[in-house]
C-alpha cells in the first residue's frame, strides 16, 4: 500500500502489526518511513526513536540498526549511544 501511496491503508496494516508486536524494531522502522513519506514528520520521528531504543545495544555491524541510525542522521535526529 505504501508503494502505491495509499498511506491510510498502509497505516491500518502497520497498526495491526504493532498491536501484536509493539517492540518490533523492524515494524517501527517501517512505520516511521511510512509517516515520513506521508508528511507526518513527528509521528515518523516517534517511531524511529522507538526503533533506535530497541536496537541501541545491537552489534556495531548490524545492518538494520545502522540503516535506522543513518535515517535518524538524515532526519537530523540524535542517535542514542549504548
Amino acid at each position: 500500500y505504501q508503494k502505491n501511496k495509499d498511506y491510510a491503508k498502509a497505516e491500518e496494516n502497520f497498526k495491526i502489526l504493532l498491536k501484536e508486536s509493539p517492540f518490533s524494531a523492524w515494524h517501527n522502522y517501517r512505520v516511521a518511513l511510512l509517516y515520513n513519506a506521508w508528511g507526518k514528520k513527528e509521528e515518523a520521528k516517534k517511531h524511529l526513536n522507538i526503533t533506535l531504543e530497541i536496537w541501541k545495544d545491537a552489534d556495531r555491524d548490524y545492518f538494520y540498526s545502522n540503516m535506522a541510525k543513518a535515517t535518524a542522521k538524515e532526519w537530523g535526529m540524535e542517535i542514542p549511544s549504548n
